[in-house]
């Protein structure tokens, strides 16, 4: 849950390469660096393990374990366990492998969080993988999204204003289209000073939803500046960047499925 304290000088590059921390930008609002970042150590998470997960395509099967009990000649009962390749097919004939793709809360106990799986078809094409890619990354990001605001009774989390247009710019890094440095650039942040300006009219982005992929704008990012008057999104506008907008998300059911 961002907090005013977390707003950062977006005139500063040096701050753009933080993991964490909060920006406004006058092409796509508010963004959270740590949602801007895709890279994780654990392998079920982060849009760019994702990416690599489905990009290197995987093994046509899955083992899966099985436990049987049967009783000895005493009349004990002994569970044995043993592993069973399971072959995943499309209706096609096609094969396909087992994705596995986590968001959740790190850093609070048992890690609370959604977690989906499902069978890509093997033998994609780039263009449909990064499809399907997206595609599954917003599906997970809604259901957490929506789980975060069933937990909203304690705080504002949940389609906080920043969460969804973050993750997406997110996405495009992970999958290598950006840089982290580059996104920020093209989304033309604001000093701290308009930053803090648009938070105190407007209000914590925790309180403003937004269950959109595209950016809310602030209603005015004029401040005052040495008795005058500016506005530092004149020059660059409040349209959001082609860049993030270039895939488009696919329907379940031919080139993916639920596991």
């Amino acid at each position: 849950m961002s907090k005013r304290e977390d707003i950062l000088d977006g005139r500063l590059r040096k701050n753009w390469s933080k993991n964490y921390g909060l920006l406004y930008t006058c092409r796509a609002g508010w963004v959270d660096l740590g949602h801007l970042n895709p890279y994780n150590s654990r392998p079920e998470i982060g849009a760019g393990n994702l990416w690599k997960n489905i990009n290197n395509e995987g093994e046509a099967y899955n083992k899966v374990q099985f436990e049987i009990s049967r009783m000895d000649p005493r009349g004990r009962y002994i569970a044995e366990k043993f592993d069973e390749k399971v072959t995943y097919h499309f209706p096609d004939g096609k094969t396909g492998f087992l994705v596995r793709y986590r968001q959740d809360h790190a850093g609070y106990w048992g890690k609370p969080g959604v977690e989906r799986k499902y069978i890509v078809k093997h033998g994609l094409t780039k263009i449909q993988k990064r499809q399907v890619a997206l595609s599954i990354f917003m599906e997970v990001s809604v259901s957490f999204e929506s789980f975060q605001r069933f937990l909203s009774i304690v705080t504002d989390s949940g389609f906080s204003q920043e969460d969804l247009v973050s993750n997406l710019i997110g996405f495009y890094i992970g999958v290598g289209d950006i840089t982290q440095e580059k996104a920020i650039e093209l989304c033309h942040p604001v000093s701290k000073q308009v930053a803090l300006s648009v938070w105190d009219k407007e209000g914590a982005v925790g309180k403003n939803k937004n269950n959109n992929w595209r950016p809310k704008y602030a209603n005015s990012t004029v401040h005052i500046n040495s008795n005058q008057c500016a506005d530092e999104c004149l020059v660059s506008g409040t349209t959001f960047p082609d860049v993030f907008t270039k895939i488009k998300p696919v329907r379940k059911g031919f080139l993916y499925v639920n596991a």
